[in-house]
């Protein structure tokens, strides 16, 4: 915004300045700088400007409209919105979110499909967009070279050298760096492509940092995390891993709780055991089926049952960007 908002705030706030004196009929020297094509298009973009605006930027706006500037960042754009006649930003479900900021970008793009009539806004040059949702209260950072916002249809797309943060109330920040990566602004839902996430993980002979990296990395609306093409290690070289484990999907179904299909452990360069199938059962599970056949007693079953108390839970759940409440499964 800066210097040249100032300018299009003074175009914005010109026509009504102008229905008050009707009799000058006086032309602001501001509303000579843009065309009224581009008059219209400062109008359109309105609430992204506000949404991405920082708390001193608003600051300044608000003083130039004569209203109050006292208040949080959240409540200096609600009164500019409602000065402006602008709706709060909420998403499908109603959830508010507390803002969709632009820190920084090279130059910015704001342009409507003909085809469709969505109205798109391309940043070029070390962006860094900000997401906070308020419910749970959540701030999701994304750095790129390019970002889109379909403001439409509520997606961000990003490319080249991505970074993604995402950090929950109450726990430690998770990110993914990626080629390319989707985000859905209601549900969270996202999608990265070549991309690698680390997670810290405690050890019996102290902590450990698994290192994972997946053709395509998919979190769906529920939390569950689906990794294809992945491979994961916590050899303190992941470039060179002392073992690691390929496999074509991974499942993270809940906190603590993981699937893997058709996956080989390798020590160095050598592969010494495939699954087919292998699955981790969650800490929340009340019993543990196992079913197999040995050579002496034949089939099979065994199960661990609580029927005092409950199993203690672990207090580092395996998990990669899960935004699920751990309690994930109802009991009776």
């Amino acid at each position: 915004m800066c210097a040249v908002c100032a300018v299009l705030l003074a175009v914005l706030s010109w026509p009504a300045a102008a229905q008050e004196e009707d009799e000058e009929e006086e032309v602001s020297p501001a509303a000579s700088v843009l065309s009224p094509a581009g008059q219209e298009l400062v109008r359109a973009t309105l609430s992204e400007r506000i949404a991405s605006a920082g708390y001193f930027e608003l600051l300044d706006e608000l003083r130039v409209l004569g209203l109050d500037d006292r208040g949080t960042r959240a409540e200096l754009a609600a009164r500019l919105r409602r000065f402006y006649g602008l709706p709060a930003p909420t998403s499908a479900d109603g959830e508010l979110f507390e803002v969709v900021q632009v820190r920084q970008a090279g130059r910015a793009e704001y342009y409507t499909a003909p085809e469709t009539g969505a109205d798109s806004v391309t940043l070029r040059g070390a962006v860094e967009v900000l997401v906070r949702k308020t419910d749970p209260d959540t701030v999701h950072v994304i750095r790129a070279d390019e970002v889109i916002h379909d403001r439409t249809g509520r997606l961000l797309t990003a490319r080249g050298e991505v970074t993604y943060e995402v950090t929950q109330e109450g726990e430690d920040a998770q990110e993914v760096r990626a080629a390319a990566m989707s985000f859905d602004l209601d549900s969270s839902k996202a999608v990265f492509l070549d991309a690698t996430t680390r997670q810290r993980r405690r050890g019996a002979g102290g902590p450990l940092t698994f290192t994972f990296n997946a053709g395509v990395i998919t979190r769906l609306t529920d939390g569950t995390i689906i990794l294809d093409d992945v491979r994961f290690s916590s050899s303190p070289e992941p470039a060179l891993p002392n073992y690691e484990v390929r496999a074509h999907r991974m499942w993270l179904l809940a906190p603590g709780e993981w699937a893997m299909q058709s996956a080989t452990l390798r020590v160095g360069r050598v592969p010494l055991m495939y699954l087919p199938y292998f699955v981790w059962p969650g800490d929340e599970l009340v019993f543990h089926p196992a079913l197999g056949v040995r050579d002496r007693e034949g089939l099979f079953l065994n199960t661990t049952l609580y029927l005092m108390g409950r199993r203690p839970r672990d207090d580092e759940p395996f998990s990669v960007l899960n935004l699920t409440d751990p309690g994930k499964y109802r009991e009776e």
